[in-house]
């Protein structure tokens, strides 16, 4: 093991014992000293877990007093100051303060309280390991157990220690286990960091360090560009013909995923490091940490202008990748905290914004325009490659069609993607054909490839991993979405490496097949056939990652908004069936539904995130209301005009705004505003109240707020006039009418209740 190494290790396993010493403390009520139970604790792991079993005795020896005495060692020393919430400070010695040390969201720092607001209550994280979650991971009260959490640890190192035959195996175990455990344990101190976030970064400095033989580092982050718009051209705008548009759909969205993780592994073989060195992936973005070695930078430019090649010859530029590095010092790291995440996305904004202006192919390469032969065509879905076949798709938005069906149907802990790292002699898999996707190819250096395996024998067998395996580099083995267990039946090569991989795949599926978008706005409970497109993202966050005290935080930052989104959000979505989610990660959202369905989806998403960031954050929406033909990226970009309409302005800074029916309101009316849109509907339902009336009223609101500022200030009357008979009739129903409207502002809104209201009573 060389020198790099040792200190990832030790990084990584140094303060481990704390878990330990707080299920002592929970479970036996008294205090255990880090000097009493380090080394017996890392033993009992050594014990469990194949590849710390076959370290020979000095070399375990040397770690452990690498983990018991970080002064000895300066870049471990360092490393851990710089990811530590506390570092000058001692933890608690009271067992009853380790026993109910709880880790909060990073959102509970008075830094990102943007509006200087008063927040919600205090808001924790249940303890318990990693998974897709089915309910609410955050709580108000104390709830989980480091008894219980140390026994569920415990017992997967006993099933499946055995097969963690690597570092990066074992990265992924301590995220499912230590995710949710604070790294400090003090009095009248809140934390906000996760034990394994201070674990991995300090594996991760402290090695950067240790290779470069100085307290300089990297960070390397990479965005995936024109990710919506990627996703969204699943049909020609002319195209009469829809066929496979949902499955397209969904294997884009998905493809996304892979990508990221196709480019950001390659990356990190590319230097010959690992996983540990990830400080953040999903939402179309990672970051990684890299060492300075020689002409790093050289390394980088090579590695991103062989990715640029591949989308601009493969993809037709219809996606495009850039990269952007910053040296940083570990002053800069102690000193900046976020802000240093910032002046990375400074150095890549010119570079985003001159994608948005030219494609990729004119910075890199000029493709010609393309040429139609005898039966050739353009695809029908891209519109831009060529197709030779009667389903007029071109080869890739074939096997994009085919994948997104099979990441549909696969079953959650029965699944895997495997990433191959080849070398560079590696054969070809001719077998593995026709399961082959090819997210990424960097020749001359090494090939990235990536198979969708279905409960990883079928259609991949575990022969057919282990021959991939004497050919690569590396294997990763990563279930989807389930992190409950890994499926093994043997041990393989220590150059396979499993873990997890979060798609956010929930799409209606009805027998066994993805709905279409008809059959989804079929579903719509009352009213029209029409769909909702929405998106919804987070306000600030920028702003708010440039506030976080350090890049452990950012780390925790970045679970605690992608946990929401990508981990949780489809378990409300569960209760909304035939709601689509086209993309659910990082701090976005967009997803298709019917029309009223989708109303409730956004109120409920909405609420539970108030809640989660103690209401000190808040979430920006758009929602437009499309019949289900018009082409998936119209509606895409009435979304985005929608949401950009709704999020904070100079005029008005305050978020947690949404555009809908044509008006900006805030989140928390919508279900006030809604509440009483479906009193109206129901009064209409009953004959209690006329459509005409609604839609008299309605008329009078458009034609108050003509644009441009002008308000016709007759208003007030003409409601009154409109509401006489009703008031007779129903005076509860016209007062409660009235009270919405007792301004200007409040008549601006009324807008929503009286469409919903019409829509839902509209015979279709």
């Amino acid at each position: 093991m060389n020198n790099p190494q040792f200190y990832l290790l030790a990084g990584l396993l140094h303060d481990i014992w704390k878990v330990k010493q707080r299920e002592i403390a929970e479970v036996q009520g008294k205090y255990v000293s880090k000097d009493e139970i380090i080394e017996s604790f890392l033993n009992e792991l050594k014990g469990k877990i194949a590849f710390l079993s076959a370290l020979k005795k000095d070399v375990f020896l040397k770690i452990i007093d690498m983990c018991k005495n970080l002064e000895k060692y300066s870049e471990m020393k360092t490393a851990n100051e710089l990811t530590s919430e506390l570092p000058d400070f001692e933890e608690s010695k009271k067992s009853e303060i380790l026993a109910k040390s709880r880790l909060s969201p990073v959102f509970m720092l008075d830094e990102l309280n943007i509006y200087k607001t008063a927040r919600g209550e205090k808001v924790y994280y249940v303890l318990s390991p990693l998974k897709v979650f089915k309910e609410k991971f955050w709580t108000s009260e104390i709830k989980g157990s480091y008894g219980e959490l140390v026994k569920e640890f415990i017992t997967f190192l006993n099933k499946y220690g055995n097969y963690i035959q690597n570092v990066e195996t074992l990265d992924f175990v301590l995220a499912k286990y230590l995710w949710s455990v604070p790294s400090v344990a003090k009095e009248n101190f809140i934390s906000t960091t996760s034990l394994y976030y201070h674990l991995k970064l300090t594996g991760a400095f402290s090695s950067c360090f240790a290779e470069s033989k100085s307290e300089n580092v990297y960070l390397v982050y990479g965005d995936v560009s024109g990710i919506q718009r990627f996703i969204s051209n699943v049909v020609r705008i002319l195209e009469t013909e829809l066929k496979g548009m949902a499955k397209r759909l969904r294997g884009r969205s998905s493809y996304i995923d892979i990508l990221l993780y196709s480019i950001a592994l390659g990356l990190l073989n590319f230097f010959d490091i690992g996983i540990t060195h990830i400080i953040y992936i999903g939402g179309g973005n990672f970051l990684l940490a890299i060492p300075e070695t020689t002409m790093v930078e050289d390394k980088l430019r090579f590695f991103e202008k062989k990715i640029q090649d591949y989308f601009a010859g493969v993809m037709k530029a219809e996606i495009g990748m850039v990269l952007a590095w910053k040296r940083v010092t570990a002053k800069d790291i102690r000193e900046k905290g976020g802000k240093i995440i910032g002046e990375i996305n400074d150095i890549l904004l010119p570079e985003k914004k001159l994608r948005k202006l030219c494609s990729a192919t004119a910075i890199y390469k000029v493709i010609p325009e393309t040429k139609l032969g005898e039966g050739e065509s353009l695809c029908r879905a891209c519109g831009i490659r060529i197709s030779t076949d009667e389903t007029r798709l071109c080869d890739i938005c074939k096997k994009l069609q085919e994948f997104g069906e099979l990441i549909a149907k696969a079953e959650e802990g029965k699944a895997a993607i495997v990433f191959a790292i080849l070398k560079r002699t590696a054969p070809a898999f001719e077998k593995l054909k026709e399961i082959y996707h090819d997210p990424i190819k960097i020749r001359e250096d090494f090939i990235i490839s990536a198979y969708l395996a279905l409960d990883v024998r079928d259609p991949i067998t575990i022969e057919e991993i282990k021959e991939l395996s004497k050919n690569a580099h590396k294997v990763y083995i990563l279930m989807i979405r389930n992190m409950d267990n890994f499926i093994i039946t043997e041990i393989f090569p220590k150059n396979v490496v499993f873990g997890w991989i979060v798609i956010n795949k929930h799409v209606p599926m009805e027998d066994g097949r993805i709905l279409s978008l008809d059959e989804i706005a079929e579903k719509r409970r009352k009213g029209p056939k029409y769909l909702a497109y929405v998106k919804m993202d987070l306000d600030y966050s920028g702003l708010m990652i440039s506030r976080l005290p350090t890049i452990a935080h950012y780390a925790s930052y970045s679970l605690a908004v992608d946990a929401f989104f990508s981990m949780y959000v489809p378990s409300i979505l569960m209760k909304y069936r035939d709601i689509y989610v086209v993309f659910g990660g990082g701090d976005d959202l967009f997803f298709i539904g019917p029309w009223d369905i989708a109303i409730n989806a956004i109120i409920e998403i909405n609420k539970d995130f108030e809640e989660l960031c103690s209401k000190i954050a808040t979430l920006s929406a758009g929602y437009i209301m499309i019949r289900p033909k018009i082409p998936i990226k119209i509606g895409y970009e009435l979304a985005l005009e929608a949401i950009d309409s709704a999020k904070p302005s100079k005029d008005d800074p305050i978020g947690g705004k949404i555009m809908i029916f044509s008006t900006r309101v805030n989140m928390i009316e919508l279900e006030k505003l809604i509440n009483y849109g479906e009193l109206l509907r129901n009064l209409i339902e009953k004959g209690e109240i006329s459509r005409t009336l609604v839609m008299r009223l309605l008329e009078i609101r458009r034609k108050t707020f003509k644009g441009q500022g002008k308000i016709d200030v007759t208003w007030w009357p003409k409601v009154l006039y409109a509401l006489r008979e009703l008031a007779k009739k129903r005076p509860d129903v016209a007062r409660m009418f009235l009270n919405f409207c007792q301004n200007t502002e409040g008549f601006r809104k009324i807008i929503i209740p009286l469409s919903y209201a019409l829509l839902a009573t509209r015979k279709t």
